[in-house]
């Protein structure tokens, strides 16, 4: 039986940025719509995916030992939802073996490295759901009340309702108009 304890994150630097270029610049190829970065922080990546619509906002964010990349939809000028989420709070066994701090104690995989974890925790885990979701035929639906209050927004696929179904309900071709 394994003891766990936190990763000192002083003692050992890591940049999920810098991790994240590298494995886009290994991996661009495996992203079937592309994915490009536009922006970059100290501990943050902006990326979208070319050719689609500038609603959907890929967002790399890193605090300590927490990493996170999230899916968001921008419309109107502001955050309207959070299609996807995939993230990793980096723990340390104490024989030297890393592992999700956030899965269940059931679920727990211990990984070699800090990079493995990462990799196949966070970043494979929003490739494969990019490859099923952004795909040029789906639809992005928006919700929203015209009064304001609760938004929120999903992707939808051939077959779904094209036209809003209500007053609040809006959805755009995710290439664009077609």
């Amino acid at each position: 039986m394994l003891i766990w304890q936190n990763i000192d994150m002083k003692k050992k630097s890591y940049s999920a940025v810098e991790h994240f270029r590298m494995y886009l610049a290994q991996n661009r190829d495996r992203f079937r719509m592309g994915l490009e970065i536009t922006e970059q922080g100290k501990d943050t990546l902006e990326l979208i995916y070319p050719g689609f619509i500038a609603e959907i906002r890929p967002f790399l964010a890193q605090r300590g030992s927490y990493v996170e990349i999230t899916v968001n939809v921008h419309h109107k000028g502001e955050i309207w939802d959070c299609l996807a989420s995939f993230e990793v709070e980096i723990k340390k066994s104490r024989t030297g073996e890393y592992y999700c701090g956030l899965c269940e104690a059931d679920q727990k995989i211990c990984y070699s490295s800090t990079e493995e974890l990462i990799e196949v925790h966070c970043f494979e885990e929003f490739r494969r759901w990019s490859n099923r979701n952004i795909l040029r035929k789906n639809c992005l639906a928006l919700y929203g009340s015209r009064s304001g209050g609760t938004t929120s927004a999903r992707i939808i696929t051939p077959g779904s309702t094209k036209q809003p179904v209500s007053p609040e309900e809006t959805v755009i071709p995710l290439a664009g108009e077609q």
